[in-house]
């Protein structure tokens, strides 16, 4: 016999099926593969994106929108569950005019809120698209984007309360707000940072970006993410080089740490459009419609879409029917049966009338669906004009995702790594979650000395840290840590992680860290 060793038990780390994660560089920098070793999420953890809308939609994310069961299980036109909103199936939008005003619909308007909620919870190993954070997270839509592309406080407020809400009166598990928007106006105390508090108090994680003007925040504040409230998280950006990115705010008493935030792959609303006579107008696809990237026919006009309205020459071309009279599933049906490749829908009310325009409209159920796509009355009356011209129609997947830079994007990976804290740990304070996430960080030279923490995310030690203070490594904050912390304080033999008593990171343990420890233990934060 040579030599003899430990046999040493190995797990093989997770990597998921998702065809583009290879072009997701951030989530291995962030040690995700690691982290979802031990956890890649669980749908009863709720982040709450509150932003431009959700295309909820979304193949990569519509399994992962949260649904208010008491609204979908109810009357329509009816506040079933008696919030205050009605018809707040799978959340809300608190900014739906240009004056304010609310709908029950938190459809994207921009794309920036689908690519956060893909960063943090698209749905992971599924064989499609990308891979989120949390793979599994419950996401809700909190629409506070206006029309003219601003956030305005009343309606910040506003979506703020409602998570709040929503988790302390309905037991509606939010564990993070993402707010991926900010500007310089704000102070401690305002009717915003009111807002905040309360949902920390509700135990609402609020992660915010550090802003994109590549300034300093301790002497240059950006608001929501520089209030000083214990259940902020402030963001900001760093690079594949584990640099702050160029654009990126900072702040050594005011950022907490960063994240990835350029070149960052994530899903953005599906494009759908309809080319017909060198115009190309724009369509919404149907739910559960099926999918193209582009398929070029002759398109025939179907009626509005009877089975005796489909001529033979429809077959293996595309159908062109008006809406009126039956469901949108039953005119595509109707237009399957008759060998159509593809069904064009268009508006049978002139857009500025109300429900005129383009609509959402659904084919009600999964199924093998073709591609249907719904237009403009104009539009479709344009098409029709012109006989039966060879027509492109397009609704492809591969549209789905691009790739952005920013602080916003940087913010929903803490997010996500918050959900995937609070699945792991689900009866410590949201507090805790927030310190494993801000002492569980990578500590590159690029960050040092702009940042409170000093480091970028990394999402398996976040998951895996024992707190600062947990002196004897049982996994919670108690008497225990308390006098054994005394005791090295008052240079008395004491068991325990010396390096974990030290709370302060001066390199003693002195009375100040006993204070500390005695305000973690009984304040939760």
């Amino acid at each position: 016999m040579e030599r003899v060793q430990l046999n040493y038990r190995r797990r093989p780390l997770q990597v998921p099926d998702d065809p583009r994660y290879p072009q997701q560089w951030a989530l291995p920098a962030i040690s995700a593969p690691a982290a979802w070793d031990i956890t890649a999420g669980d749908s009863r953890v709720v982040i709450a994106i509150m932003d431009s809308g959700v295309d909820y939609l979304h193949p990569d994310l519509a399994a992962n929108i949260w649904k208010n069961r008491a609204e979908w299980e109810g009357v329509d036109g009816v506040d079933d569950d008696g919030n205050g909103y009605v018809d707040d199936f799978q959340g809300y939008d608190f900014a739906a005019t240009s004056r304010g005003a609310n709908d029950n619909d938190p459809m994207d308007i921009d794309g920036h809120g689908t690519h956060l909620s893909g960063i943090a919870a698209a749905i992971g190993n599924n064989g499609l698209g990308v891979a989120g954070v949390n793979w599994r997270a419950s996401i809700l839509p909190l629409k506070s984007m206006r029309p003219d592309g601003y956030f305005y406080d009343s309606d910040l407020i506003e979506a703020i309360e409602y998570a709040a809400l929503m988790k302390r009166r309905f037991g509606v598990n939010i564990a993070a707000i993402n707010a991926s928007l900010g500007d310089s106006a704000g102070y401690d105390g305002d009717f915003l940072s009111q807002a905040i508090e309360l949902a920390g108090e509700a135990g609402i994680i609020f992660c915010a970006a550090a802003g994109n003007q590549g300034r300093n925040n301790d002497t240059r504040p950006v608001y929501p993410a520089s209030y000083n409230l214990p259940n902020i998280i402030a963001v900001a950006a760093s690079t594949a080089a584990d640099s702050l990115a160029s654009f990126s705010n900072y702040g050594a008493a005011s950022v907490h740490l960063a994240a990835p935030g350029v070149n960052i792959l994530s899903t953005v609303p599906m494009a759908a459009a309809v080319t017909a006579g060198g115009v190309t107008s724009e369509a919404e696809g149907l739910e559960y419609s099926g999918y193209t990237d582009g398929i070029t026919r002759p398109i025939y006009y179907c009626g509005i879409g009877n089975p005796g309205d489909f001529p033979p020459q429809v077959s293996g071309n595309l159908a062109l029917i008006q809406r009126g009279t039956l469901y949108f599933s039953e005119k595509t049906a109707n237009a399957q049966a008759a060998g159509a490749a593809a069904v064009v829908i268009y508006n049978n009310i002139p857009t500025g009338d109300p429900d005129g325009g383009l609509i959402l409209g659904t084919l009600g159920s999964p199924g093998d669906w073709v591609p249907a796509v719904f237009i403009t009355r104009e539009d479709g009356e344009r098409i029709r004009a012109l006989g039966n011209p060879l027509t492109m129609v397009t609704y492809s997947k591969s549209s789905a995702y691009s790739s952005r830079d920013g602080t916003s994007m940087a913010t929903p990976f803490v997010a996500g790594a918050v959900a995937l804290v609070a699945a792991r740990y689900p009866d410590e304070p949201a507090g805790r979650w927030r310190e494993r996430i801000i002492s569980g960080v990578d500590k590159p030279a690029g960050l040092s000395g702009k940042l409170i923490s000093g480091g970028r995310l990394n999402l398996r030690q976040a998951l895996d840290l024992f707190l600062k203070g947990d002196v004897n490594r049982d996994g919670k904050l108690d008497l225990a840590d308390a006098l054994a912390v005394l005791r090295m304080s008052l240079g008395l033999p004491a068991e325990g992680d010396r390096t974990a008593a030290d709370l302060d990171e001066d390199g003693q343990v002195t009375a100040r860290d006993l204070a500390a420890l005695v305000g973690r233990i009984g304040g939760g934060y």
